[in-house]
């Protein structure tokens, strides 16, 4: 089985290389990242939704010959679900299960003027979301290698235009945080997607509680996926 792990904006596949340590032996973790950072640095950077979901479909698609699951974190939960869109008009095996963690229903997403911010409010802004620490304000070399990927990765989330499609017959697993802007009434639109019954889990913490409680994310997505894992019980790496 394969879980396939999108990105938050500025993200990248380190972002969870975390996951390794306590995910088990048969849950092969796929980190999927966009252009213009870790591995994809040279390459261009993606400012349009859409285009990003055409760039990881693409990376996925021949990859879909064996049971999986995918995984999203904020922007990440928004690119999963337009990537998961695609491989059902391709008539690709749809995904077993659908994680969404931090995120609105795509319908609910708004525009939060973040790119008409100057500089120091916009990572004002960054801070206060909790994905960075305070002290890399006073790193000028590492805004100035972050700001575009992240201005980038905004201005494709706050220019998404949300359009009416048949629902998904993929269950959907929302997890959210009790400290998060994202509201638990605002993560039970996701029902509006699926024909499934969603389940929520929620946690402690912001917007970045996986950095805090990754150990108990993990035991959620594993919870979940048990019932459909049909070979021996799981086995933790070490």
């Amino acid at each position: 089985m394969r879980l396939f792990i999108f990105p938050h904006a500025g993200g990248n596949a380190y972002s969870y290389i975390s996951f390794r340590s306590w995910l088990p032996k048969l849950l092969t973790l796929e980190l999927l990242e966009l252009p213009g950072r870790g591995k994809k640095t040279k390459e261009k950077l993606i400012y349009d939704a859409e285009e990003a979901a055409d760039s990881l479909f693409a990376e996925i698609k021949d990859r879909l010959d064996e049971p999986y699951a995918i995984f999203g974190h904020s922007m990440g939960s928004l690119l999963s679900y337009l990537v998961i869109k695609r491989i059902v008009a391709a008539n690709l095996a749809p995904p077993i299960k659908f994680f969404s963690s931090s995120a609105m229903a795509p319908s609910m997403i708004r525009n939060n003027k973040s790119l008409m911010l100057d500089s120091d409010k916009f990572w004002e802004m960054i801070i206060e979301i909790g994905g960075v620490q305070n002290s890399l304000l006073l790193d000028d070399q590492v805004r100035d290698m972050f700001e575009p990927i992240l201005r980038a990765d905004f201005q494709a989330l706050e220019t998404y235009k949300y359009r009416y499609t048949d629902k998904l017959t993929v269950p959907i697993v929302v997890f959210l945080a009790d400290e998060d802007k994202v509201s638990l009434e605002e993560c039970l639109t996701w029902q509006d997607e699926t024909t499934e019954d969603i389940k929520i889990y929620q946690f402690k913490g912001n917007h970045f509680y996986i950095l805090k409680h990754n150990v108990h994310l993990i035991d959620a997505i594993l919870l979940e996926l048990k019932p459909l894992n049909h070979c021996d019980p799981w086995e933790i790496n070490s």
